[in-house]
Formats: C-alpha cells, sequence, structure tokens
C-alpha cells in the first residue's frame, strides 16, 4: 500500500513519513550512541496556519515528511538525513527496523474501533562509520544536534512515547508499532507494540 511511484505520495492517507535511528558504533570505545536533534519551540506562525508540530522542543531523531520528488520511503530517509544532519550515506546503510501508526479518537477513550488512522512512519537504522562521525552538521529543522549514549538517553527532553519503543529498536528487536492518542499528541492513551520482520 505504501510504495509506489513518484507522485504517489502527493494524495495518499494518512500522512506517511520516516524516523532515522542514526548509531554510532565505535569498534575502539564500547559506548554506542544516538545522534538526536533538538526541535525548535512552536512559533505563533504555526498556531495560526494550525499546524500540528510534534516534538517541538524535544530531542527527536532525524526523519520527516515524504516528498512528491522522493523516489521511495528509503530515498526520502536518505534525503532527509542528509538534510538535517549532513550525513550523506548510501541506500543500502538504511535498514528498516520498524513500522509505527499513528491513531487518534476524537472520544477521549481507548476506543480503537472508532479511531482514525492519521499518520505511518516507517524507521531505518543506519550505523555511522567512524570516519564520517565529524562530518555531522546541524542542518535544516534542528536548533543543534547532539550525540547520546543509548544507557543514557534524555527521555525526559523526548517525546513521550518514545520510551516505550526506542529502547527495544535499539536492542535489536524489528517492530510494528501502533499509538492511539487523543489531543494531546505525544502522550499516547493506549499502545500495540508487536515484534515484527522487514527485510
Amino acid at each position: 500500500m505504501y510504495s509506489g511511484s513518484r507522485g504517489f505520495f502527493m494524495n495518499t492517507k494518512p500522512h506517511i513519513g520516516n524516523i532515522v535511528l542514526v548509531v554510532d558504533r565505535n569498534p575502539i570505545d564500547p559506548r554506542v550512541r544516538l545522534l538526536l536533534g533538538l526541535k525548535p519551540r512552536e512559533t505563533s506562525a504555526d498556531r495560526r496556519r494550525k499546524r500540528r508540530i510534534v516534538g517541538c522542543n524535544c530531542f527527536v531523531p532525524p526523519g520527516g515528511a515524504v516528498e512528491p520528488s522522493d523516489r521511495s520511503l528509503v530515498h526520502s530517509a536518505q534525503r532527509e538525513l542528509r538534510e538535517e544532519t549532513g550525513l550523506k550515506l548510501a541506500l543500502n546503510s538504511f535498514r528498516k527496523v520498524g513500522f509505527l501508526e499513528g491513531y487518534f479518537t476524537s472520544h477521549g477513550n481507548k476506543d480503537w474501533g472508532s479511531a482514525e488512522l492519521k499518520w505511518v512512519a516507517s524507521i531505518y537504522r543506519v550505523i555511522v562509520p567512524e570516519w564520517l562521525i565529524d562530518s555531522v552538521i546541524c542542518g535544516q529543522g534542528f536548533i543543534r544536534i547532539k550525540w547520546f549514549s543509548i544507557s543514557r538517553l534524555p527521555f525526559s527532553r523526548m517525546i513521550n512515547s518514545d520510551v516505550l519503543w526506542l529502547p527495544r529498536l535499539l536492542k535489536g528487536w524489528q517492530l510494528h508499532i501502533k499509538f492511539l492518542y487523543g489531543h494531546e499528541v505525544g502522550k499516547p492513551l493506549d499502545y500495540d507494540i508487536t515484534p515484527d520482520f522487514f527485510s
């Protein structure tokens, strides 16, 4: 359903995007780190345009919406990573490890039956070679970016739901993740996390 030719994503609902988990594994240093970016606060212009900005003033992984010029989901992930961090990695560096769906209900209760699927994100994992780490720069969408030790991720400054799925993916799991939201994005009313397999 979510793969197709150029222009396919323009008229597709739900909203389709991607998340890229950028991992630094230095063979000399046993620490494993994750690259996160700090998103700016929501502005008055955002509120006037009624834009639903997720993760404002939070640390989040790189990622974003699929654009009409993207040839595929993985091309979109590659583009977003380059724009936001400056990292230029080959397509075969991206390994799909998850699929995240966001459902919304207007009733404010855990009613999956009446919920509407609003967005879908493919989650990719890339391991950055040691020689590329210093090339990371802060691009579009972030105030700054920073490497965090996986054992000390700043969950208090991240989207609330990240603590539910991110540690599992970083341990090597592959997951199909569903969140049910009410009026407040980032604080799910309910969730379902199921092991899955992506080639």
